[in-house]
């Protein structure tokens, strides 16, 4: 009876690490980026903002959002297929 329970925890130990070996090499993950946002990663990085520490965050923000909001409008022109709430 005990070389059944070691022979059962081995293969247990080995079924273990060849699923966790199998779902860690090879495949992507969910939170690896899509093309969207490595293609909005690569538009956004190239922004840079010069201000008067003294003007309002609102006027700071709104051209920011408008430009985010056409780059949006540009790859997504569905709101629904990208998963977009107002």
């Amino acid at each position: 009876m005990t070389i059944v329970r070691q022979l059962i925890r081995i293969f247990l130990i080995a079924l273990i690490y060849i699923i966790s070996n199998v779902q860690t090499n090879g495949v992507a993950e969910s939170s690896d980026p899509t093309n969207q946002e490595l293609a909005l990663l690569d538009w956004s990085s190239g922004i840079q903002i010069f201000y008067c520490t003294d003007a309002p965050f609102e006027i700071l923000v709104e051209p920011f959002k408008q430009a985010l909001i056409q780059a949006l409008n540009k790859f997504c022109r569905n709101a629904t297929a990208c998963r977009l709430v107002k």
